[in-house]
């Protein structure tokens, strides 16, 4: 499989089964749940690829990342929201928490985009190959009514049921996070003491939690997202995402 660059046809291919949500039009696909169902032999090869890689996960990704490193959890998030809310209601501090959700983000990430990243992040030509080849010339199937349609390739997105695919999703992410780190005109709140630290944000996979104190601050993430957008296919999902 190294040497030829592709992986055998079976581990390429995806079958995906649509699950009705229970809710709306069954006619309005929107409605339907796509769950992909990939090869038994392509997880357990890729099961591997993680366990190896996973240790490095938490060396190389910001602590404010909470998602697919192990030591961190969703929960850790949580606390630093409750904890930032006590903190602006006990010190009447005028603010604002501002949730942003990317629309359809795990479908949405370049194939580009994540191999120059994985490339930036200098993981070894070895691994940054191997992903190569997992996403090399990948097609889906989708399941009607017991009857399967035609291939359709896949040119954008991490692979729904991969155990890599987290990993990968997080370090596309950590460009748009290491964005608003380093951009002077996203301000957080300060925090008491003498470090003269603030808080800017909370992160879980692709869901930013950012917290303000001004109206301009949220037009400037605003843009960094859609500077993002532009390089990763991303953005923003107006519907889920609140002030």
């Amino acid at each position: 499989m190294e040497q030829e660059g592709v992986m055998p046809h079976s581990l390429r291919e995806g079958m995906i089964a649509l699950l009705y949500k229970h809710k709306g039009e069954r006619c309005d696909l929107k409605n339907w749940h796509p769950i992909s169902l990939l090869n038994v032999d392509y997880k357990i090869l890729v099961k591997t690829i993680v366990n190896r890689f996973k240790g490095a996960m938490g060396e190389i990704v910001h602590p404010d990342q909470t998602c697919g490193i192990p030591g961190r959890k969703v929960a850790d998030s949580l606390a630093l929201i409750r904890d930032m809310i006590q903190y602006i209601m006990d010190w009447n501090i005028h603010a604002a928490l501002v949730s942003l959700d990317q629309e359809k983000a795990f479908d949405s990430v370049s194939h580009e985009l994540m191999e120059r990243v994985l490339q930036g992040f200098r993981l070894g030509e070895r691994f940054c190959n191997y992903v190569r080849i997992m996403y090399t010339d990948i097609f889906s199937l989708v399941m009607v009514n017991g009857w399967k349609t035609d291939p359709i390739p896949i040119r954008s997105g991490v692979r729904q049921g991969c155990p890599l695919s987290p990993s990968l999703f997080v370090l596309v992410v950590e460009v748009l996070v290491e964005y608003i780190r380093k951009n002077l005109n996203i301000r957080g709140i300060p925090t008491p003491g003498d470090a003269k630290k603030e808080v800017k944000y909370t992160l879980y996979m692709d869901n930013v939690t950012l917290f303000c104190t001004d109206g301009k601050l949220v037009q400037s993430l605003l843009e960094a997202c859609k500077d993002f957008g532009k390089a990763s296919g991303a953005k923003i999902n107006v519907d889920k995402s609140q002030a």
